[in-house]
Order: C-alpha cells, then structure tokens, then sequence
C-alpha cells in the first residue's frame, strides 16, 4: 500500500516532512530500506499478553 502514495510526490514531501517515513509501522516506505530488527519482534511478542492479542486479532477480522 505504500507505493501507491510514494508515487504522489506531494505525500511523500509530507511524510518525510512529518516523519511518516520513519514509521514502518504505518506502512510507508521511505527511499531507503529499514534493516528488520529481530530483536525488537521478539520484545514485542513477550511484552503482548494474550487479552491484547485477542483484541488485536478481533480488530483486524472486524475491519476496525
């Protein structure tokens, strides 16, 4: 989905201005390429319990 906005170059002024662009989270694809950290994945899947899972997973399947 980033693509499609890093062809407006409006939006991508924008989200390098605003630091959408260091998001990865968001979906937005800079001009460079972020390394995956591992590390931080892991962090995340130990500090998540299962409640917040749950909802996250409910949230998707729901569309909101």
């Amino acid at each position: 989905p980033g693509g499609f906005f890093w062809k407006n170059d409006k939006f991508k002024e924008h989200a390098i201005e605003t630091g959408l662009s260091d998001m990865p989270q968001m979906g937005i694809m800079a001009d460079r390429h972020h390394k995956f950290d591992v590390k931080a994945l892991v962090n995340v899947i130990k500090q998540t319990t299962f409640k917040e899972v749950f909802m996250q997973i409910k949230s998707i399947v729901r569309g909101g």
